[in-house]
């Protein structure tokens, strides 16, 4: 196998052609998009077999890994080769991200002292007609600007109650700086709150138009007052409200331990991507302490 270093719109083509014919869907992304989007980097790489055949390709950075090939095995020479490359930058701080790792790799990268810590699927699901309900002892209105607040202490409270421990540490302090920087991103139209008779704010479906259709950036209910359809609400309302604007899609990132996927799947929602994040140990143990 041969690692070369190609230039970054080299690679965006690759990953292009790689998303729509290998996963059979058409991502919304042009050429364009994607060169603007890799041709920031410095490192990318396509791997050959010996007769010259790419196999698939790389971008690596010093806090950033991602890539996609063709083939598990192919796959499994760049793995050799990446710590190799890694080690020649400088950055020791080395954050990985893959496409439907298998269990063989994981082990691979963890005998090179990457341990994963989160991990997100992306799915999709067809705009749908519905007729939504009004809910007893809660009302649902829009997002307006004055909601930061609110929303910050949802989020705290939310995801500290999520099981895993990669993402229930984040503080107060964390999603005051989120919600800061995202808040003119949501949608005011598309972006669903949900607020009980005393008007506080029990859930939220944050919401922005990208890539031709509604993406749900957060998804998020109270724990205290889960299991009484408030998500299965603003699920319905999302789908109806894209149906009756002609998107075609909704889409969103969740990861693989939520129980709501349940829900999403229930609703007709689709995986059609999985990501693995992965860190170098020490650094992971330096985030918790």
């Amino acid at each position: 196998m041969i690692v070369k270093k190609v230039l970054a719109k080299d690679y965006a083509k690759h990953y292009l052609l790689h998303r729509v014919l290998k996963e059979h869907i058409w991502i919304g992304e042009s050429l364009e998009s994607m060169v603007s989007v890799y041709g920031q980097f410095d490192n990318t790489y396509f791997l050959y077999s010996n007769e010259e055949v790419l196999l698939g390709g790389a971008v690596i950075e010093p806090n950033w890994c991602g890539f996609v090939f063709e083939t598990e095995k192919a796959e499994e020479s760049f793995i050799l080769k990446l710590h190799e490359i890694l080690v020649n930058m400088s950055d020791s701080s080395k954050e990985l991200c893959f496409f439907a790792m298998s269990k063989h790799h994981q082990q691979q990268l963890e005998a090179i002292g990457y341990i994963t810590y989160d991990g997100e699927m992306s799915m999709m699901a067809s705009s749908q007609k519905f007729e939504v309900s009004p809910l007893k002892h809660y009302s649902l209105r829009t997002l307006n600007d004055h909601d930061s607040e609110a929303l910050i202490k949802l989020y705290t409270k939310t995801y500290q109650a999520h099981p895993s421990p990669w993402i229930n540490y984040r503080t107060e302090k964390h999603f005051t700086n989120l919600i800061k920087e995202q808040m003119d991103s949501f949608d005011r139209t598309y972006s669903i709150l949900i607020e009980d008779q005393n008007k506080k704010l029990c859930a939220c479906a944050m919401i922005e138009i990208w890539q031709g259709g509604p993406f749900i950036l957060d998804f998020i209910v109270d724990p205290d007052v889960q299991n009484q359809g408030l998500g299965t609400n603003m699920i319905e309302k999302i789908l109806n409200m894209a149906y009756q604007d002609n998107y075609p899609y909704v889409r969103l990132n969740v990861t693989p331990n939520n129980r709501v996927i349940n829900l999403y799947k229930r609703y007709g929602f689709i995986a059609f991507t999985a990501v693995y994040h992965l860190k170098k140990e020490l650094l992971l143990q330096g985030q918790q302490n």
